[in-house]
């Protein structure tokens, strides 16, 4: 896509020329475009923002400045543009000679990889879980095992014992096992 170049006389900002890529990003005609003031091709939250943006290149800010606008197309749909103004004299009238560079395609980029970088973090926490959940599950089976062992060699030494230490002995065995799965 070429860049939308747009001729405005100052400070009426009133359309003077436009190129095709203009009218062709905006959905109209070059002629409906030059019975426009600039102000009218631009959303209107976009309007104040441009207006303190002209009258600062008026006052002879840095003309490489750009502002992100969005300019409204025929059909009323909002088209997102980097703009740059340069402020020249030509026969003692201000001029203004806007570039907008359609950014759309972008912030669709742009955003599918914020959204990639976000998957991604995510996918770091679940991996790191899962490496935390392993560690877990290994520092806690090597105590288990140990009281199973215990449990095990006392059951043996203790083959005479009464019902309820055996009984209880069960229990520590079934809940050690119940912990390991």
């Amino acid at each position: 896509r070429k860049d939308a170049i747009v001729l405005d006389q100052s400070p009426s900002l009133s359309v003077v020329d436009v190129n095709e890529s203009a009218g062709h990003q905006l959905f109209l005609s070059r002629e409906s475009v030059l019975s426009l003031k600039f102000h009218d091709l631009l959303d209107p939250l976009s309007n104040e923002t441009v207006l303190e943006y002209f009258n600062e290149k008026r006052a002879g800010g840095q003309d490489d400045e750009m502002i992100t606008v969005m300019l409204r197309r025929q059909d009323q749909t909002m088209l997102p543009a980097e703009m740059t103004v340069r402020v020249v004299e030509q026969d003692d009238s201000l001029y203004a000679v806007i570039v907008a560079r359609d950014i759309s395609d972008r912030i669709k980029t742009e955003k599918a990889l914020s959204e990639a970088r976000e998957e991604l973090m995510r996918n770091e926490k679940l991996a790191f879980l899962g490496q935390l959940s392993g560690t877990v599950s290994h520092e806690l089976r090597n105590p288990l095992s140990a009281m199973s062992n215990a449990v095990y060699y006392l059951k043996t030494i203790l083959a005479n014992a009464e019902d309820v230490v055996k009984a209880y002995l069960d229990i520590i065995i079934s809940e050690i096992d119940n912990s390991k799965r």
